[in-house]
């Protein structure tokens, strides 16, 4: 595949799916003991948003109810969270019982939940120090761009993450954020569609972010 012959269609799919291969691979050994427990203290932070959610007659996925349900999976709670902030703002205008100031809290509340969250899975850097130690320095392009180019032409999402990869495309491409991420483009000349992957794997979607 050459760079001539890809399609917008292509290189999106194509990004999104190397973007989500990244943090799967990096982090394999990242899920200790105390990670899942730090998971399973948080889906019950989001139980207790969407019970509140609820009581003001606002809209909330499933999985933000049912915590003992869940597993450890970080994405499938960083997904719930971004879900249960996505439901709440869009059924806000049919909930006379919610005011602004709650919505804008309780979206707030589960934007700070997504960061903590975020903070706690990101794989602690071993940065060499003393005397003997050497800096780091960044390759030029020219000698890693055909292993990415060939990483990119051999890239495949397996089959069991098919519906996480689903779910970040659909993020993606929402009018709403894609609007944001155009305003990012005409400032920066970046892509919208890599303004999108980065701000999905930095900060979850979270617009708060």
């Amino acid at each position: 595949m050459t760079r001539g012959n890809i399609d917008r269609r292509q290189l999106l799919t194509g990004f999104a799916a190397a973007a989500l291969a990244a943090p799967f691979a990096a982090h394999l050994d990242l899920f200790t003991p105390a990670f899942a427990q730090i998971v399973r203290d948080r889906w019950s932070s989001l139980a207790d948003l969407s019970e509140e959610a609820q009581r003001l007659g606002l809209s909330v996925p499933r999985m933000g109810l049912a915590p003992s349900a869940a597993g450890e999976d970080f994405i499938e709670l960083q997904t719930s969270i971004v879900d249960f902030m996505d439901s709440v703002a869009a059924s806000a205008p049919d909930a006379p019982g919610a005011t602004s100031a709650d919505v804008d809290r309780l979206v707030e509340r589960a934007s700070d939940l997504l960061r903590s969250l975020l903070d706690e899975e990101r794989v602690p850097r071993d940065i060499p120090e003393g005397p003997q130690a050497q800096p780091i320095q960044r390759p030029p392009l020219s000698e890693v761009a055909d292993g990415y180019r060939q990483l990119f032409a051999t890239c495949q999402i397996r089959a069991d993450k098919r519906s996480t990869v689903q779910w970040y495309l659909t993020r993606i491409t929402d009018p709403a954020r894609r609007k944001n991420y155009e305003a990012v483009t005409e400032r920066t000349c970046v892509p919208w569609y890599v303004v999108a992957i980065i701000h999905g794997m930095e900060c979850g979607f979270d617009m708060n972010s």
